[in-house]
């Protein structure tokens, strides 16, 4: 990368690079396995940890109300459904709540077009896994 006022190139510019390039791909690995966790009904939420006698409670990290089950924290919590409506007004598709993935591989679309589907998707769900997160370390909830 050329500076402006010396035309030369920045000796840190390529390491800077390969570095944001390698974290941007170290992060999309991450996303992609938390939603392969989600899409296998796999992470360790509040009810699977009550009921392995680890947690006391199973109450939704997000909303409070509602035991936190897969279904419930990536579905029908309050929080999700606004971060998926955020997503889906984003794609600019009617997509159904449930069976997503699934719903996006059957489209007649085009792999790039399904590839930027699923990639919103996946990130929404990573998103509230996230702050799910966030909510149990500084023990907040929404």
């Amino acid at each position: 990368m050329e500076t402006a006022s010396t035309g030369k190139k920045s000796a840190l510019s390529g390491t800077k690079c390969r570095l944001g390039l390698e974290m941007s791909l170290g992060l999309i690995r991450v996303t992609r396995f938390i939603y392969w966790m989600v899409a296998r009904n796999a992470l360790l939420v509040n009810h699977r940890l009550f009921e392995l006698g680890i947690y006391s409670d199973d109450l939704c990290l997000l909303c409070g109300m509602h035991n936190e089950t897969h279904t419930h924290l990536f579905q029908e919590c309050q929080y999700s459904k606004m971060i998926t409506a955020g997503t889906v007004a984003l794609v600019k598709l009617q997509i159904p709540s449930s069976n997503t993935l699934v719903w996006i591989q059957t489209r007649m679309w085009s792999s790039t077009k399904k590839d930027v589907v699923f990639c919103a998707f996946m990130n929404a769900h990573y998103s509230i896994w996230m702050q799910r997160n966030r909510s149990r370390v500084y023990n907040q909830i929404l």
